[in-house]
């Protein structure tokens, strides 16, 4: 039998690296309105208008675009208007302002 007396672990980790917004409590209610399950319709909103829906634990969410689904042939200036505009359509305000978002953390 052998023992190992090293580090072993069992964990899990992930990050991401999005170009969008970090949602706050009125840009939900303006989007989705009351609703029972908001994870549920916040990802059913992403889904339909081509975006990732992100939330950490219930302590921050975000809604955006990776920037590894940037299109090949798109600058980067032309794939944050694209993100830009599919967020304000979502969210139905024209005045949201995007930012690249990164985060990771790990489970174990």
């Amino acid at each position: 039998m052998k023992i190992r007396d090293g580090f072993v672990s069992n964990s899990s980790s992930t990050s991401f690296l999005i170009y969008g917004v970090e949602l706050n409590e009125e840009m939900v209610k303006k989007a989705i309105g009351e609703v029972d399950d908001t994870f549920e319709a916040l990802q059913e909103l992403a889904n339909l208008e081509g975006l990732e829906y992100h939330n950490m634990m219930g302590d921050y969410e975000w809604l955006g675009i990776s920037y590894d689904n940037m299109d090949d042939n798109e600058t980067k200036l032309q794939f944050k208007k694209r993100v830009e505009g599919k967020i304000r359509k979502a969210l139905k305000d024209d005045t949201i302002k995007c930012d690249t978002y990164s985060e990771s953390w790990r489970d174990g």
